[in-house]
């Protein structure tokens, strides 16, 4: 069952949040000068409606990582961009938000219940 329109947008905060706490250094703001990282947070994450790809329609939200939000291949790894989104995982589920992050393809992670 999909989210209300309210739920999914603070969804979508808590998303957002858990990015910047898991992949601190990205959008630490000695590395940010520029507000690129946070500019691609406001951006890039969708609720999945709203999503102008619709790659994941079964999905709450819809994240494109082509321009600043970390992907797959973050740190040049694949290892290391998919173990930042299992962080982003568990601290929504911390949170008290029962969602998962996963890749669709290189360049969508989509945001799905439990």
């Amino acid at each position: 069952m999909k989210l209300s329109r309210k739920k999914a947008e603070q969804l979508r905060k808590a998303v957002q949040d858990a990015l910047v706490a898991e992949f601190q250094s990205l959008f630490a703001p000695e590395n940010d000068t520029e507000g690129y990282y946070r500019k691609a947070l406001d951006r890039d994450v969708y609720v999945q409606a709203d999503a102008p790809g619709q790659w994941a329609p079964n999905a709450e939200l819809e994240i494109y990582t082509e321009q600043g939000i970390p992907g797959m291949d973050y740190g040049y790894d694949a290892y290391t961009g998919v173990k930042g989104w299992n962080g982003v995982s568990s601290r929504l589920q911390e949170a008290g938000w029962p969602y998962y992050a996963e890749f669709i393809n290189g360049a969508v992670v989509a945001i799905y219940h439990v």
